[in-house]
Formats: C-alpha cells, structure tokens, sequence
C-alpha cells in the first residue's frame, strides 16, 4: 500500500492529475474497485494536497468480463463453425470465417473487402444469383436456398446458403450469410436422379415383362407385359392377375405353386400357362421374388414368352418319336438284312472271310472256323499274321494291298495252315466294296482246294454268282464289286 501511495503521488507530482481504475480494500476487508481521479490543490503548491474523486466500478468490470467471455465465445464459435459464414455490405464482404475461405479456395483475409463476384464464375451467374435472393427474400429480408458458385481454381461448387438482412442504421444492405457445402449431396442426387432415368429406360424398354404386385393384383408393369399378355397400355394397372388366366382353377393352383416356392425361401420360378386377353394361351417362364416394404409385401416379377419354344419342343417330341418309329422299322429291317446275310455266307460251301482296309477280320462263316481251328471270339478284330506263319501273312497283306489299291476283285492261288498244322493249296477268290462316298471300305474272300482245270472253271462261276447275290442282299449302302483291272 506504501509503494502505490507513493506511485500516485509522484503521478501527480509529475503530471499534476491522475486518472485510473485502482484495487483497493474495504474497511470490513473486501476487495473494491473504483475508478480514481486525483489532482493537486494548487498546482503551484503541491504541499497543499490534492483532492480525489473515487467511483466504484465493480459491477462495469463484472460486465465487461461477462462480454469479453461472451465476445471470445462467439470468436470461438465464428472461427471454428463447420460451415462458412461472412458479413456482407452492399454485397461486398466485410468480415468472413476459415471455413468460408477454405471452402472457396481462399487464404486467411483474402476474401476481406472484396466483392461477392469472387464467389461466382462469372457476371451472369452473380447477377442472377442476386436477383434470385431479392426477389425471394422480398420484404422478409431472409432468403434460404440453394446457389451455385465458384471456388477459386475455377471448380464449381453448390451450397445451401441462408442469408438475413440486418438494419444497422446507415441505410446501407448488410446482410449475415450461412454457407453449407452441399456439393456432394448434388452430385448424389445427380447420380441418383440419373440412375433412376436408366433404370426406368430399362423398365420401359426391357425385352422381358417386368411386373410389381401386391396381394396378386398389378401395381406397375412396363410395356413389354403388356404386350405379352395383350394389355393396351395402363390397362393392366389395379386388375387382380386373375385376369391372365384361362379359370379360376388355373389361377388357385398357380397361387399354391407360389406360395410352395416362397415358403422354402426361393421365391418362384418356373413355367406357367397363362391366357392372353384375346382368349389366347401362352405359355410363360416366370421368375419371383418376394421383398418387404413399410406396408406389406411386394412381388417383383420377370415374365418371358416362352410359347414359340413350347411348340418347337412339341414339334421336337413329335419329329423325335417319328425318328424313333422309322429307327425302329430300319433297324428291324437291317436286322432281317444281316441275319440273312449271316445266313447266306453260312450257306457257301467253301470257307468265306471278309476284313476293313486295316486287314482286322470283321467276319467269317463255320467253314473258315473249321478250316483254321479258331475259335470265332478269337478272330474278331485279329489280323493274318495273328493266325498264319509269317511268311503267309506277308503274302495275304500284300495281295490285300495290291487289291485296294485297285479295287474290283482277285483270285490268286496261295497256301493256308489248317487247324492240324498242313498248309493247303488253295484258290483264294476276292472282291472290294465301297464305302457310302465311293472309297474302298472293306474286302472279302472265299477260299477252295486247288482243282483241276475243268473243275476251277465251274467253281469261278459259282462263287461269281455267290457273290453277286451276296452283294445284292447286303443292307444300305450296297457294296459293289468291279471287275479286274
């Protein structure tokens, strides 16, 4: 207390007046503040003393606390609002927070003083955004909506922008502007908006009927279901689905089909017979599927005219079991073919053989069998040098050779083991016969002891004519023989 005596005297001392808030105590011990004016008697005199004046100023200082705190606060809340906000005059800005710079692309205190032409892309989008808040703020003075600006790299931007004039008494426009980002959420709804347009170009355009129901009555269908059921368009709107079926019968059976489906959890697909409203029946493949909303349930369904591969499978069925009676028929008849074929090579009296071009034995009679002692099972696919010495074996597959590769027929004398192991002079006699495109298929020999002269002459004839009624009897396509080159 001393030394702020002291302080105060040479103030006055000095300057000859004294002017200042000062602490000081009670006399009960308090704390008071007051606001001090002092000054000398007689200035000329400063051993006279001086005179003070003292006001307590607790309460203006208790105040001015509470709006410093307030003042900081609402800076807190101005600069570190998640959206921008500016104060404007006359549409130019006079005060603005980070947010709003940093929503434009602007640095700290770039935005101050300039006008709100900075925030757009050019003059025609500043003026009719003007327009557009004056004409809808009209004599409410607030405007709440959506604008599009212009950052400061050129990229557009969308923000929802409330904005309140305020009266501060000079007659100019100052208005207090909220900006929210909603760039995002326009490109979503862009996004959305132009999804939404696809799927309804694919709704109405889709090859397929695509139907919603309810409790079996139709709330939307596109354009191709009502084609498919004859519909002119709208009129299947609110009809029950009764109306595509041919009776009531056919409409509760395919309802339990349904529901069956969808109480396994699969919904339903299959195909349904359905009446056109011509009267007509169609045959349709039907995919559903259930899905919940907030008042009920909603079938989705996928309709496809299946009718045209109805009648082709029918037209199928029918030409399938026709072929099947004509396979029936030919293949009896071949069989009658073969059995008699079998019949007439047993009937030669000579051993008789016939092979592919690969030389493998496709068949023979009971006199062949005899004559090597081999058992049928055994010579199925063998060739000669599986039952004749090699030598033998080569001369067989050399004139078989030389017959495909001139085709018609061949008789030549050679040898051929019997079962008891003597090799047999014998008169090999062979023919060709033609695949179904004209190429050599397969062969066939005929064998008998080597005669006398007069004897091999009457044996040729015989087999000629054996083999000509062989071939005439054989099934389709008929092998023919030519004659020797």
């Amino acid at each position: 207390m001393g030394r702020e005596r002291f302080q105060l005297a040479s103030a006055i001392a000095e300057s000859g007046s004294f002017e200042d808030d000062l602490n000081h105590v009670r006399h009960d011990g308090l704390p008071i503040a007051c606001h001090a004016v002092g000054s000398l008697l007689d200035p000329d005199n400063p051993a006279a003393g001086t005179v003070w004046l003292y006001e307590e100023i607790g309460a203006r200082r208790a105040t001015e606390r509470a709006l410093r705190q307030r003042n900081r606060e609402q800076q807190l809340i101005f600069d570190n609002a998640l959206i921008g906000i500016s104060y404007q005059r006359n549409r130019r800005i006079v005060r603005c927070n980070g947010r709003l710079e940093e929503m434009f692309g602007y640095s700290p205190g770039d935005l101050i003083g300039q006008s709100t032409r900075a925030l757009f892309a050019n003059d025609d989008d500043w003026d009719a955004a003007g327009r557009k808040v004056y004409s809808s703020a009209g004599g409410a003075g607030t405007y709440d909506g959506e604008i599009s600006y212009c950052k400061r790299d050129g990229t557009p931007i969308w923000a929802h922008v409330i904005g309140r004039a305020v009266d501060v008494g000079d007659g100019g426009m100052t208005w207090i502007w909220t900006y929210a980002d909603v760039t995002a959420r326009h490109a979503a709804e862009e996004a959305l908006a132009k999804t939404v347009r696809e799927y309804a170009l694919i709704f109405d355009n889709a090859l397929i009927g695509i139907a919603y129901m309810r409790d079996r009555v139709f709330l939307r269908c596109n354009r191709r279901f009502e084609e498919i059921f004859g519909f002119p368009p709208g009129a299947a709107i609110g009809q029950s689905s009764r109306s595509i079926f041919a009776s009531d019968e056919d409409f509760r059976k395919a309802g339990q089909r349904k529901y069956a489906a969808n109480g396994e959890g699969e919904g339903f697909s299959g195909e349904v017979l359905y009446q056109r409203q011509d009267g007509k029946p169609i045959w349709v493949l039907a995919k559903g599927r259930p899905i919940e909303e907030g008042d009920g349930q909603v079938w989705i369904w996928i309709m496809q005219d299946v009718s045209r591969r109805h009648q082709a499978e029918e037209g199928l069925r029918q030409s399938y079991a026709e072929m099947e009676r004509r396979v029936a028929e030919r293949t009896a008849e071949l069989s009658r073919q073969l059995h008699f074929m079998e019949q007439l090579i047993e009937a030669i009296p000579g051993p008789m053989i016939y092979k592919d071009r690969q030389g493998r034995f496709l068949g023979f009679n009971q006199h062949y069998l005899d004559l090597i002692g081999k058992p049928r099972d055994a010579l199925i696919g063998a060739t000669v040098y599986d039952i004749a010495p090699r030598d033998l074996a080569d001369r067989y597959r050399a004139a078989d050779q030389q017959l495909f590769a001139n085709p018609g027929t061949q008789v030549f004398e050679t040898q051929v083991q019997a079962a008891s192991g003597e090799l047999r002079e014998m008169i090999l006699q062979k023919a060709t016969f033609e695949n179904p495109d004209g190429s050599v298929g397969a062969s066939s020999a005929s064998c008998s002891t080597l005669p006398s002269a007069s004897a091999w002459k009457s044996a040729c004839g015989r087999q000629r004519r054996c083999s000509t009624a062989a071939r005439k009897a054989s099934p389709s396509p008929r092998p023919t023989v030519r004659s020797l080159r």
